[in-house]
């Protein structure tokens, strides 16, 4: 990857993490975040050495992962920005990599229904809720929704699986 495939992959993924912010903050993921990703891939890609065949492979990752995501959005499993930001990161990885990111994905999904299923009994108890605005993701399970900010489980699930690829 060049220097300049480098760059896009970290703005990338702090785009991610801003992402992941936001959904956790208003349970929100604003679209420009999912466009954004998805032109750095693009950038990298083009300035990458190896385009040809690779960015064929990227671009069917990132239609697949697309393809799930608005059935899971039509299911109202997620939320729209979920589903653009999975497609947003979708683009980064190849059909290979594609099951290690779905994978460590819903590890972390998973850790995160525990966890709110934990904060969802005890959410009364604590006293800083009342302060959070009430978008927030705390604020949406004191009033009994099942809000799950799944943008950090896609986002930390990219951070990982990038992580892992690099060795």
């Amino acid at each position: 990857m060049s220097i300049i495939g480098i760059i896009c992959l970290l703005l990338a993924l702090c785009t991610g993490i801003w992402a992941a912010y936001r959904d956790v903050t208003t349970m929100l993921i604003p679209n420009r975040c999912s466009v954004f990703i998805a032109i750095l891939w693009l950038v990298a890609a083009v300035t990458s050495y190896e385009v040809a065949i690779p960015l064929v492979g990227h671009l069917i990752t990132g239609g697949i992962l697309f393809a799930v995501a608005v059935l899971f959005y039509g299911l109202r499993i997620w939320g729209g920005g979920d589903a653009k930001l999975l497609a947003g990161f979708g683009f980064w990885f190849s059909l290979h990599q594609a099951v290690g990111f779905i994978f460590w994905m819903t590890v972390i999904g998973g850790v995160l229904a525990v966890i709110t299923l934990i904060l969802r009994k005890r959410i009364d108890t604590m006293g800083f809720v009342k302060n959070l605005n009430e978008k927030h993701w705390l604020q949406q399970l004191k009033q009994g929704k099942a809000a799950i900010p799944y943008g950090i489980a896609i986002t930390g699930s990219a951070i990982l699986n990038m992580m892992l690829a690099a060795f």
